[in-house]
């Protein structure tokens, strides 16, 4: 699913994906932690970062969003539902962050730390007011591979917009260990769905929304 180049066949459903030429580059030593016995291109970054969450996720159902990304204006776009509606997620985001704040230029920690807690928090308060136990569940930013399968099996549309969105994966170093940087993806102009980059995951950008996922456990 993540081709070097773009396919006619893709083209012709409206998928766009395809290898960055930034993936053929060597990763950043500081970053990743190379030395020059140990130099690797950004791509075999990105596969043990995937390889890793892909891992900590198996065997387990993921449900997650469907909703549209649009392409960059100016830093107010919005997400929509795939039937043209409001974003759904809009009222928690206001709640938690100020009033004009959308989707877009949110760090990874303001996702992570402050929203996500808060979805949490009010579906289990779907559960307990209906009186039905809640299930065993976590919610996480939608991971890289997952993005990239729900994007060219259902949602081509979110390969075509020249906006990327965070995931829940971490940059991992050689050694395994978190590197401070977490995996985008999503940018049309540089892979769309076979898009993948990383930043720090401190820094927001107004280019650059996310999706949650719900992952209920194996027990």
């Amino acid at each position: 699913m993540y081709p070097e180049t773009q396919r006619e066949e893709d083209t012709a459903r409206g998928l766009t994906s395809y290898n960055s030429s930034h993936f053929k580059d060597n990763a950043d030593a500081g970053i990743v932690g190379s030395t020059p016995a140990t130099t690797e291109k950004w791509l075999s970054t990105y596969k043990r970062s995937l390889r890793a969450t892909s891992k900590k996720l198996q065997g387990q159902l993921i449900l997650t969003e469907s909703v549209k990304k649009p392409m960059h204006i100016d830093g107010t776009q919005q997400y929509t539902t795939k039937e043209g509606q409001p974003d759904p997620l809009l009222p928690i985001i206001k709640e938690v962050f100020e009033k004009d704040t959308n989707r877009y230029y949110l760090t990874h920690d303001h996702w992570t730390t402050e929203l996500i807690p808060k979805v949490r928090e009010k579906i289990i308060k779907l559960f307990t007011d209906k009186g039905l136990s809640t299930p065993k569940f976590e919610i996480i930013l939608t991971p890289a591979i997952v993005f990239n399968q729900q994007t060219t099996l259902n949602h081509p549309e979110n390969s075509t917009t020249d906006t990327c969105e965070w995931s829940d994966d971490i940059l991992l170093k050689q050694d395994e260990t978190d590197s401070g940087f977490r995996l985008m993806v999503g940018f049309s102009v540089s892979g769309g769905s076979g898009y993948v980059n990383y930043n720090l995951r401190e820094r927001p950008w107004n280019d650059r929304g996310g999706r949650l996922s719900v992952v209920f456990s194996k027990s």
